[in-house]
């Protein structure tokens, strides 16, 4: 059974765990031994691969048990499925910097390590000022999961999971963040089952089909005729009157 993965400690990277058995594109194999200690590599966890003067960032998106064909057959039980999503490279300034995209490529028995969390830092680091933070990331619990409020705010995104796993509850964390740290920011929320009608207090205009009113205006003329008229026909001679008045109307 392999669980949640480990980091190795700030600035230092670790041993190999395993190496590449296979490479597709954006798209790696590797072979990994069976769990010890802390030294697993689980679903949704990153790996670092370092290749061609880059580190290369990995999520593990599968792991099969199963048996490896070659030299690697004794060595590793296991075949972890990574998604290559980035690269680190350091910066003039030695710090790290995460790119995403990969511009280098794997080769068979490239070594495999836990990322470190200098690594994890680099890799949610935020570049903008305007940045909220939702929470701690999954792989380590110290480093924080911030969020580029310009992104957020210019592109679509989903919160996604299964029935109880709290996608509500974070849609009220990303929201009340958002509010903190941009003031002016206004947010239609569409609550058809009254989730969030406690989770903004004093912020929130709260709109229910008891409150809820359109003005006449809003009205398009025939709207406005079955409001006049009661549902009875209008008469052609007032709806010709009605037609020059109704626009001088609403342009008041």
């Amino acid at each position: 059974m392999l669980t949640s993965s480990a980091t190795t400690p700030s600035g230092h990277a670790g041993a190999a765990i395993g190496q590449v058995v296979s490479a597709r594109g954006s798209q790696a194999q590797v072979g990994l031994p069976a769990p010890r200690g802390d030294v697993r590599a689980s679903v949704g966890s990153f790996l670092a691969i370092d290749a061609n003067g880059a580190t290369l960032i990995g999520m593990v998106t599968e792991v099969l048990s199963r048996s490896i064909a070659g030299d690697a057959a004794a060595a590793y039980r296991a075949l972890a499925r990574v998604d290559l999503v980035g690269e680190i490279r350091p910066e003039q300034s030695a710090t790290l910097a995460f790119r995403r995209g990969v511009h280098r490529h794997l080769a068979i028995d490239d070594p495999v390590r836990l990322v470190t969390k200098d690594e994890l830092d680099a890799i949610y680091a935020t570049s903008k000022s305007l940045s909220i933070s939702i929470g701690r990331i999954n792989q380590n619990s110290s480093v924080p999961a911030n969020v580029d409020v310009e992104n957020l705010l210019t592109k679509h995104f989903a919160v996604l999971g299964s029935t109880g796993v709290g996608k509500s509850s974070g849609v009220a964390v990303i929201l009340r963040e958002l509010l903190r740290a941009n003031a002016p920011a206004r947010i239609l929320l569409l609550d058809v089952h009254n989730e969030y009608v406690n989770c903004f207090g004093d912020a929130a205009n709260i709109i229910d089909p008891a409150t809820f009113k359109l003005p006449f205006w809003l009205f398009n003329f025939d709207e406005l005729c079955d409001v006049i008229y009661g549902g009875r026909p209008s008469v052609p001679d007032e709806a010709d009157i009605l037609a020059e008045l109704i626009p001088i109307a609403k342009s008041a």
